[in-house]
């Protein structure tokens, strides 16, 4: 039930984005819990920027980690230091042969 919460939060920044309030911010500011998942979700790639957010008071962090070959993988933690998602982008040709069949 948190986590439907969470998503309709988010959801609610995407339609109403003069309720958000976004701005990059150095790995240090961010609160110890928070950059222990970011590193722990990071897998080896390079830690890019992180953009707080607050959104009806409630912070949320979204860094990104780049990899070898213009890959991105993009880390969504609340403030407290709960992951909420990850969203990996990946080249065509690395996609698994069964998604491969529908893009094709």
């Amino acid at each position: 039930m948190k986590s439907n919460s969470v998503l309709l939060l988010l959801l609610g920044v995407v339609m109403s984005p003069c309720a958000l309030q976004a701005k990059d911010i150095p790995m240090a500011k961010c609160p110890s819990a928070v950059q222990a998942t970011i590193r722990k979700n990071a897998r080896d790639g390079k830690i890019g920027e992180v953009q707080s957010l607050s959104v009806e008071g409630r912070r949320m962090f979204i860094a990104e980690v780049e990899f070898p070959g213009d890959r991105e993988l993009k880390i969504y933690i609340s403030g407290n230091g709960t992951l909420f998602k990850t969203r990996e982008d990946i080249r065509h040709e690395e996609a698994p042969a069964q998604v491969l069949v529908v893009l094709d």
